[in-house]
């Protein structure tokens, strides 16, 4: 990718240059570094206003060659493990995250990536820059599945090796494989039905048991399926940890039934119904608690409660309310 950057008005002074030489002053750091910052805001600033100059001599084209990565007083690659799980997978103590071989508090300087179409020496490169920059921790988000919802060899594969890539630079792997925006289910999609090929399955993975299932599938070929070595993700200490899904939840915006198809609504509101006879022994009793509050989707006679909109849950939290939160709560974690 090009980016087309303005010539800056002011070059970094001797003074600076010289930071790390000989009497250099390292508090002329921040002065280097407002440089540099100058230097981004006008990148992005460019590329707001990419193609609007009328006269464009005083641009010229950011495509720095490749980094050979000599060294440099500002590589911190030195930073990180000479390997990512030389000292073991990350745990656990307290209130702090530690190497499990030797119980040392380790800090995180994390970064979403590598991008996806890298690989071989490209994608090793990147890790280098990464490491470079002193990032320690990337966060792989990136779908593991086909439009059909069976896993996808290929992404699975490319995962491997990116989780190779990174730590041979002393980067741990996060892994996210599923956002809800990254699926449309068609209309005759077996197991999320009602969708119509341009919806989002937002809230589904939370109630839906098919859905839960195939989830569960993807993670288990990501984890369990052997490299070309014979190594398996599960196994790699490089492997800083998993998330179960990203922007998603009952008690955010995207929950709203009348955005969910009929056909998942009444998943989840039959389960509402079978909470509540555990609950009070009956829907007429638990009928009886609230006080004759209802909402557009009660189906009682055929054992589905509806769920009132979030501003009455958040507002004004009768009986109904706090009962729905709960069950919403329960069924989220």
């Amino acid at each position: 990718m090009r980016i087309v950057l303005h010539r800056l008005n002011h070059d970094l002074q001797p003074r600076h240059r010289s930071l790390f030489g000989a009497g250099g002053d390292r508090r002329l750091l921040a002065a280097a570094g407002r440089r540099i910052l100058s230097a981004v805001l006008a990148v992005a600033w460019t590329c707001c206003r990419a193609g609007a100059a009328a006269d464009d001599s005083d641009w010229f084209a950011f495509d720095p060659p490749a980094d050979p990565f000599a060294e440099s007083p500002v590589d911190l690659r030195f930073l990180n493990e000479k390997f990512a799980g030389e000292h073991g997978v990350i745990a656990v103590r307290g209130d702090e995250l530690v190497h499990f071989a030797n119980q040392e508090p380790v800090r995180f300087w994390a970064v979403n990536g590598p991008p996806a179409e890298l690989s071989g020496p490209a994608l090793a490169a990147c890790a280098r820059r990464l490491a470079k920059y002193g990032v320690n921790l990337v966060r792989m988000h990136g779908a593991v599945f086909q439009k059909s919802g069976g896993w996808d060899p290929k992404r699975v594969a490319h995962a491997q090796e990116a989780v190779a890539a990174l730590k041979a630079e002393g980067i741990y792997s996060h892994l996210s494989i599923y956002f809800p925006l990254w699926m449309t289910p068609a209309a005759d999609h077996p197991w999320l039905k009602g969708y119509d090929g341009k919806t989002h399955p937002f809230a589904a993975l939370m109630f839906n048991p098919e859905f839960q299932a195939h989830y569960r599938g993807w993670w288990k070929a990501l984890l369990l399926t052997p490299d070309a070595t014979g190594r398996r993700l599960v196994d790699e200490p490089a492997i800083f940890g998993v998330e179960i899904q990203n922007e998603d939840s009952f008690f955010f915006w995207t929950f709203n039934p009348d955005q969910i198809p009929a056909a998942q609504m009444e998943i989840l509101e039959a389960q509402f119904g079978a909470w509540l006879i555990r609950r009070y022994g009956s829907l007429e009793a638990a009928k009886a608690k609230w006080g004759g509050t209802t909402a557009k989707r009660d189906a009682f006679a055929a054992g589905r409660v509806g769920f009132r909109p979030l501003w009455n849950l958040f507002s004004e939290k009768s009986a109904r309310d706090r009962d729905t939160a709960e069950f919403l709560l329960e069924t989220q974690r």
